[in-house]
């Protein structure tokens, strides 16, 4: 199955060197705009740039005389994270993601290394090859990272000169390749128990609000949690909001507060007593005599 629609997404970029990118995660590319919230949180998003930026570093020191190595990994939401080396590798990567296919994704395909030795004259890319030729790259080679869960990675080393790569480090970059396999899946792994995590406080946070706007409705109308749950999803239905924002305005309801500080409030005071059983007309006149 073609990789094509996965590496053709949206990239955030990142750097080891200030000269190539900013510390802190950027898009580039068609399409640019602030990462997307929800499946693929922060911390998600943190553990796959540490992968690559230092992976990256790591490549270069090993493979010695190179211009600069990018590294590109999805993480299991499809977003694609890049990280260089160097700026000129910075560089050359936004050529491919602007370009099109490239030797990034030809690496991807067949599932095998693809070496160019001469990009200037290289024209099985379109304008690819030419164009990275005069930022200063002669030659490339591109090695796939697949790992057994089907997650994919590519990292691609440039060099200054034509033919600039030597058997030794054709199989240094073999080797790497395959040592990069354990390495990227824990990077996967960190990442997704980051995103469970947030999800997991996320679900604390919303019952909390819940839990708290019932409180308010069942202290004012006097009545049980049961009633006042049917009460909030009334409010939610009538202003045609959905529940969790009826009971934050339920909460941002209380004299002299925002919503946020009522908490502790609430949970100091005595226990309510007993519910009386209200009637329908007598739950609505205290409510509109006391906010919404």
């Amino acid at each position: 199955m073609s990789d094509e629609p996965l590496w053709n997404a949206r990239r955030v970029e990142v750097g080891v060197d200030p000269a190539a990118a900013s510390s802190d995660a950027r898009l580039v590319g068609p399409g640019d705009g602030p990462p997307p919230s929800g499946a693929w949180g922060s911390e998600a998003r943190l553990a796959v740039a540490d992968f690559v930026v230092v992976t990256a570093a790591s490549i270069h020191q090993r493979l010695g005389d190179v211009a600069g190595v990018v590294v590109s990994a999805a993480d299991r939401a499809g977003r694609v994270t890049s990280g260089s080396s160097t700026a000129l590798a910075a560089r050359l990567s936004r050529v491919q993601v602007t370009t099109g296919p490239g030797p990034r994704l030809a690496a991807l395909e067949r599932g095998e290394t693809v070496y160019v030795p001469d990009l200037a004259s290289d024209d099985r890319w379109g304008a690819y090859g030419p164009k990275v030729a005069a930022l200063g790259a002669a030659s490339s080679i591109s090695v796939p990272v697949v790992a057994h869960d089907g997650a994919t990675a590519v990292f691609e080393v440039y060099a200054g000169r034509t033919d600039g790569f030597d058997e030794d480090q054709r199989r240094a970059a073999a080797v790497v390749a395959h040592e990069l396999v354990s390495s990227y899946t824990l990077a996967l792994d960190v990442g997704r128990q980051a995103v469970d995590l947030d999800d997991l406080h996320a679900a604390i946070e919303r019952r909390r609000h819940l839990d708290l706007a019932l409180g308010i409705l069942m202290q004012r109308a006097q009545v049980s949690e049961a009633t006042a749950t049917a009460l909030l999803r009334t409010q939610s239905q009538q202003r045609d909001v959905p529940l969790l924002t009826a009971a934050a305005q339920v909460i941002a309801s209380i004299p002299g507060t925002t919503g946020q500080d009522t908490t502790a409030r609430f949970r100091s005071r005595a226990p309510l007593p007993p519910p009386r059983r209200a009637q329908p007309a007598d739950v609505d006149d205290r409510l509109r005599s006391e906010g919404p």
